[in-house]
């Protein structure tokens, strides 16, 4: 499908095969639902795509399943057993991406993929639990969207502001703190996230207090 757009997977899915998104383009944050449980080989190959949420549920990601997109990072849920040769990480050419980071969970096949393609791995210490969330931040946080919820994981990406009060009533299990090329700086202002018990915190040097 080259030059397509690609909004959303329906939720009905649970196969995506080889080579079907190759050379297609994504929202910046691209959610994979977690009905699917498998990825098939070079399924998003040299696809326009800087932010990919994979959720539990999730089996098997094949051989070059992202070659050569735009991610920097990726995080890896649990149920995971199987991940493809060059499945992240890898430019078309062969070569490895400077800098490129896993998260995910020790003992998994997440760490071992890290391991394997001598990727920074960063582990991520609490169980994921159905009752909980994911959020991605590009921009800012609405309290109200986030009050009275348990989010397993928040990513933050590069350009986006915390400010004091944001996660008031909600509580992180995990957070991340992207970095990319792009040179936008992650503001924390004030108390941006008081009284919240982080088991997994990662902060790379584009961090702005």
């Amino acid at each position: 499908c080259p030059n397509l757009f690609i909004e959303s997977i329906p939720s009905s899915v649970k196969k995506l095969g080889a080579k079907c998104f190759s050379l297609c383009d994504f929202p910046s944050v691209f959610e994979i639902p977690s009905t699917v449980e498998e990825i098939g080989e070079q399924c998003f190959s040299r696809c326009t795509m800087y932010t990919l949420i994979l959720n539990e549920g999730l089996k098997t990601i094949g051989k070059e399943a992202f070659l050569s997109t735009d991610l920097t990072s990726v995080t890896i849920p649990s149920s995971v057993t199987e991940i493809g040769d060059r499945a992240f990480g890898y430019y078309s050419t062969g070569s490895k991406k400077e800098n490129f980071t896993i998260y995910g969970y020790s003992g998994t096949a997440a760490e071992t993929y890290a391991k394997n393609n001598k990727f920074d791995f960063v582990e991520i210490t609490a169980p994921q639990s159905k009752e909980t969330y994911t959020l991605v931040v590009n921009d800012r946080v609405s309290n109200e969207d986030v009050r009275g919820k348990i989010f397993d994981l928040v990513i933050v990406n590069p350009g986006a502001t915390i400010n004091e009060g944001d996660f008031d009533g909600a509580m992180i299990n995990n957070i991340i703190f992207n970095e990319d090329d792009s040179g936008k700086k992650i503001t924390l202002c004030g108390l941006a996230l008081k009284d919240q018990n982080f088991k997994t915190l990662y902060l790379p040097k584009n961090i702005s207090f």
